[in-house]
């Protein structure tokens, strides 16, 4: 999956791919390995890890594997190619205390 452009590994190095691979595990466990590969434009791997699901990710995850995606770009710090994130709108209050109007813009 293609990721936004990060800088890591040694040396520098940008990656803009993640490969992730769920381990194989018993079906009487409450957790699982999943493997990582962070990758560069030329598909050659910068960097590599594990993540272990905490048992409460274990239980939400079900059939839907974006949400072990999302979990490990989470660990990572990391995010989906072409998302942005939101920038927060942070309210100005203006008005006195001795009046009984506030306004909120």
């Amino acid at each position: 999956m293609k990721i936004n452009e990060i800088q890591t590994g040694l040396p520098l190095r940008s990656a803009t791919q993640i490969e992730i691979t769920i381990q194989a595990f018993k079906t009487d466990v409450s957790t699982v390995m999943v493997y990582y590969e962070l990758k560069d434009n030329d598909n050659y791997k910068v960097c590599d890890g594990y993540y272990q699901l905490t048992t409460t990710q274990y239980d939400i995850w079900g059939t839907d594997n974006t949400y072990i995606e999302d979990c490990v770009l989470n660990y990572l710090g990391l995010e989906r190619y072409g998302y942005v994130k939101p920038i927060p709108i942070i309210p100005t209050i203006s008005g006195s205390t001795s009046g009984t109007t506030i306004e909120i813009n």
